[in-house]
């Protein structure tokens, strides 16, 4: 790979810069590291007209059509949203909410309908909240009004679990249950999409899915090389790391005493 490795930042012109480093001799290949916003159909256009490979790498939103040298790779959104239910459902939970602290885009949708299909097929009931996020708005805020918001359909359901779209909105979330007094997890058991350091440092420690980033930055990387063809959409498995905050619910623990 060439040795000078620009770094594009969330606030730069992307495709300024796409253009310029279109003119660099030796260039072997862009990656660009997704964020909440999809890409304009113009960048699209001008990461086609590059002689080198590209990669979107973990994106947040999937593409119709992409240029013949652009690979796609991403989370495998729909079996995360399964992956979440499946736990709950392995401590006996029967009642859900699904909170969408993060913008609107492919991958929350896909894990969404991944964890209702889960949920349908284990007799799960789940109820969806979210509320309009912004691009540029902090996740942590929004998972501190969405959990506000809800707390009221919370109680009348009678929820014993909550998945979050978003380690940082998980984070405030539960803040937001411990100043209202709902215990975690003994009253409400909490589950985040997005694994961070700072949940294993929540009390308690809370559990998350992720995906191996590692796996797929090393395929971006040798896509460009040339060691691995070209990924038109590549999904990576999700992974649950246990900690803490899943517990069985108090409910089912006492109707299954002696």
């Amino acid at each position: 790979l060439h040795d000078a490795l620009p770094i594009f930042q969330r606030d730069s012109n992307l495709l300024a810069l796409v253009r310029e480093l279109s003119e660099m001799k030796d260039l072997q290949g862009i990656v660009l590291v997704s964020s909440a916003d999809r890409l304009e159909e113009s960048l699209l256009n001008a990461l086609g007209g590059l002689p080198c490979p590209a990669v979107i790498l973990d994106s947040y939103f999937a593409y119709d059509e992409l240029p013949d040298n652009v690979s796609l790779l991403l989370p495998d959104a729909v079996e995360n949203g399964r992956l979440c239910v499946r736990c709950f459902q392995r401590k006996q939970h029967r009642k859900l909410g699904f909170i969408r602290a993060v913008p609107d885009g492919t991958i929350p949708q896909r894990m969404i309908a991944g964890a209702f299909e889960a949920a349908e097929e284990a007799g799960i009931e789940l109820s969806l909240f979210s509320g309009p996020v912004k691009s540029w708005e902090s996740s942590r805020d929004a998972g501190r009004k969405a959990t506000l918001a809800a707390l009221d359909e919370i109680r009348e359901r009678e929820l014993t679990g909550l998945i979050y779209i978003g380690a940082s909105g998980a984070f405030a979330g539960r803040r937001v249950l411990w100043e209202q007094n709902i215990r975690v997890p003994e009253e409400i058991s909490i589950l985040a999409h997005g694994d961070d350091a700072m949940l294993a440092d929540s009390t308690p420690a809370i559990t998350a899915t992720g995906t191996d980033f590692t796996a797929m930055s090393r395929d971006a990387l040798d896509i460009i090389a040339g060691n691995l063809p070209r990924q038109p959409e590549k999904r990576y498995p999700a992974i649950l790391n246990e900690r803490e905050s899943v517990t069985i619910p108090q409910a089912s623990q006492k109707g299954t005493c002696l």
